[in-house]
Order: structure tokens, then C-alpha cells, then sequence
């Protein structure tokens, strides 16, 4: 089985963090995501399934964001399966209830079984009191029977990192709870218990990292609209190749 994984599009307006650079540098070309659409489209074609794990798109207003989520969903191909994370940009301004029937899932949360594996997407919650993401109560009691309901080796999709990769060069975050699933120990465990579980992906961070805890692989996907130092965006994707309990990631320029 081969999967596209796409992360942190930020279609919009371009943005800039003056704190890196100067205020003329630009980190994220949301703008060029639609130059690059005939080759996404192909290398969609191309997978038997494409994951696009959130941060869609970079967010300005209610109403302007609506239908911007929806344009920037609508532009991926149909032909084969496309599923869709919540990140933490478009639920600035959008509720979960609204980009639930965007997607057409009936939760933030679902699985669903495709090409002999067992997919599963997870949302990470923020809880603006404590300023944490975590996966709460209900949705642990739902992955825990989840998983015990399949039979088939499983992946796990969310936005947001269970893994425990360095922070120190990436200049977004310096903040662990601004990264990190807070229980991700106790997420962990459940995926490790269950023997099913062999690899999670996630974005947020805009930098790849691969790490291995516990027999399970925790990949980090690139920003596909982070600048690559030449002006433009650096337009990478992951393409995963699956055998078996096998999983292989490369990297995909999509030019």
C-alpha cells in the first residue's frame, strides 16, 4: 500500500515571523499551494490513499475561512481516498462541527479500514484553561475499543506530536505544551498494548523527524509551504510504502 501524507499547507495569504529573520522574511507560501495542484493531483493518483494531517489552511476570518476550507478540501482529487485531520489553524476560527461535515466524517475522530490496514485519525483537543493538547476521556475510551474491534496492523494520524523530539531548532515552538499531546504516554501505551499499532504521523512542527519508541515509528511530516531559504515553498510531501508490518517513508517534491 502507498499513502500521501501532506501537512501544513497554510492555503492563504503568505505570513512572516519578524522574531526570525526581519519583518519582510516569509515562512510560509499558503499563497503557492495552488500552482502546485496538477502535481499534487497526480501524486494522489498515484497512492491508494492521501492523509492530509491538518493546518489547511492559514486562518483570517469566519466567514472568509469557511470557504477558503472548503475550496482548499474540494481541490483534491476524488478518484482515490483523501481524509482529512483537524490542525489547530483552522479551528481558530471554525468549529469542529463545521469541518466535521466539510470532510464528510461524522466525528473529528474515526477510523476506517483500507487495503488490508486499519486507519485511524485522532484530534487533539486543546484545553485553553490549562493550555495543553491532549485526546480526552471519551475519545481514549474510543480508541481503546477501537482497537480492539480490528484485527489488521494499524496507523494512526493527528496533528499534533506523541513522540519526544527535541525542540531546540525549530523557532515555532519552544513551548512543549504547545507541541505535544499532554497524555501522550498513556496514548502510547494503549497503542503498544494493543500489537497492532506500527506507526503514527503527525505535523504541527513543520520539520521531519522520525523516531522509533517501543517497536512503533512516530513520523513527523514537513510543511509542505515552508519556505525553502530560495523564496518559494519548499512543497514537500511523504510518500509511504507498507508490507506487511514494513513501513518505508521518503520524501516527494512536488514541482
Amino acid at each position: 500500500m502507498k499513502i500521501l501524507i501532506i501537512t501544513d499547507i497554510h492555503y492563504g495569504e503568505d505570513t512572516n515571523y519578524p522574531k526570525l529573520i526581519g519583518k519582510e522574511y516569509i515562512n510560509l507560501f499558503g499563497s503557492q499551494f495552488k500552482k502546485y495542484l496538477p502535481n499534487i493531483k497526480t501524486l494522489v493518483k498515484e497512492h491508494d490513499l492521501t492523509i492530509n494531517l491538518g493546518d489547511l489552511i492559514n486562518e483570517t476570518n469566519t466567514e472568509s475561512d469557511l470557504i477558503q476550507y472548503k475550496k482548499a478540501v474540494e481541490f483534491f482529487v476524488k478518484e482515490k481516498p483523501v481524509k482529512h485531520v483537524l490542525g489547530n489553524h483552522e479551528l481558530r476560527t471554525l468549529s469542529r462541527s463545521q469541518l466535521v461535515e466539510i470532510i464528510g466524517e461524522k466525528k473529528s475522530y474515526y477510523s476506517f479500514d483500507l487495503n488490508n490496514y486499519h486507519h485511524i485519525v485522532l484530534d487533539g483537543f486543546r484545553d485553553f484553561e490549562e493550555d495543553i493538547y491532549k485526546i480526552d476521556k471519551e475519545q481514549l475510551a474510543w480508541l481503546q475499543k477501537d482497537l480492539d474491534n480490528t484485527n489488521l496492523l494499524s496507523l494512526v494520524y493527528c496533528h499534533y506530536v506523541f513522540d519526544n523530539q527535541s525542540l531546540d531548532s525549530n523557532y515555532y515552538f519552544n513551548k512543549p505544551q504547545r507541541v505535544f499531546i499532554e497524555n501522550k504516554e498513556e496514548i502510547r501505551k494503549i497503542f503498544e498494548d494493543s500489537k497492532k499499532v506500527i506507526a503514527v504521523f503527525s505535523g504541527h512542527l513543520h520539520f521531519f523527524h522520525q523516531e522509533i519508541i517501543n517497536g512503533i515509528k512516530y513520523i513527523t511530516a514537513p510543511a509542505f509551504s515552508e519556505n525553502d531559504g530560495n523564496h518559494k515553498a519548499k512543497a514537500e510531501c511523504l510518500s509511504v510504502d507498507l508490507d506487511g508490518k514494513e513501513v518505508a517513508v521518503k520524501f516527494v517534491k512536488v514541482f
